[in-house]
């Protein structure tokens, strides 16, 4: 929740110092193709190593964890990646979601 009001206020203030009424929130929530990667490519092997569906819960539950972990740490370079990263091998994986 918290989230999609930070998205909301910064399309406000981006659309207030840009004087522009066509700017839109990024909605903030669950990203399906991250739920099928973590159910096909975490959860599912998770249960079929353990055989235990609590522990395959937990396993998720740290990849999650770990995931959002990764996240944060990379936001703090994200602008040094936009910059000094060429765009092309950013978007390169994009064609194989589709």
């Amino acid at each position: 929740m918290v989230g999609n009001f930070y998205y909301a206020w910064s399309a406000a203030r981006l659309a207030r110092k840009e004087n522009r009424a066509d700017v839109t929130a990024l909605s903030y929530g669950i990203s399906t193709p991250v739920m099928f990667v973590f159910l096909f490519g975490v959860l599912l092997p998770a249960k079929q190593l353990t055989g235990d569906a609590e522990m395959a819960w937990k396993v998720a539950v740290a990849a999650c964890f770990i995931s959002g972990a990764i996240e944060a740490v990379i936001s703090v370079i994200g602008r040094w990646v936009q910059y000094h990263l060429p765009a092309l091998p950013c978007w390169a994986p994009l064609p194989v979601l589709h």
